[in-house]
């Protein structure tokens, strides 16, 4: 049994309800991390593919390298806007635009931490992650929907496939 600092003055009440509101932003918060993980799954695919294509001029593989290479290129956009590169030239202090990940990780941070109620600001801090989380599911769902069904029936139709049968289910709010 663990007992809670009794300097420290605290609800019983407040406490659940934090754990509660923080329990429904980690469900969502979930959804990201399924993303990802089939984000990194398809960026895996096309390393592999790369790897495939034969050297040549031929049409099909000029075909073959500009759909490869526009898919990792849209891949790459989903995955800086959830984490952002980090300028490895920089020198001092650089702050950039926060990515999606960095905003969750500070909501959740903010929420595990007090023995109070959730305050206001924690709560527009949660509503805005959740927001950029919306976004970026919004469009890991289009890439997986659309861009990605047609490149992978793109490939399947040459000599290259390294898709796993893992069907993409949609990441439903």
């Amino acid at each position: 049994e663990v007992d809670i600092d009794p300097r420290i003055d605290y609800k019983m009440d407040d406490l659940i309800a934090r754990k509660e509101f923080a329990r429904d932003f980690q469900e969502k918060v979930k959804l990201l991390t399924e993303g990802v993980d089939r984000l990194n799954e398809a960026k895996a695919s096309l390393d592999i593919i790369n790897q495939q294509i034969p050297r040549g001029r031929t049409d099909e593989i000029r075909e073959l390298r500009d759909k490869t290479t526009a898919v990792q290129d849209s891949l790459k956009s989903i995955i800086n806007e959830l984490s952002p590169e980090r300028d490895e030239n920089a020198q001092g202090i650089v702050r950039g635009e926060p990515g999606v990940q960095s905003r969750v990780t500070s909501a959740l941070r903010s929420l595990q931490s007090g023995f109070g109620p959730v305050t206001g600001n924690q709560k527009v801090q949660v509503g805005l992650a959740e927001k950029a989380l919306k976004v970026s599911l919004d469009r890991i769902n289009i890439f997986f929907g659309e861009t990605w069904p047609e490149y992978k029936s793109f490939i399947e139709t040459s000599a290259l496939t390294p898709f796993t049968d893992k069907a993409f289910k949609p990441l439903k709010w």
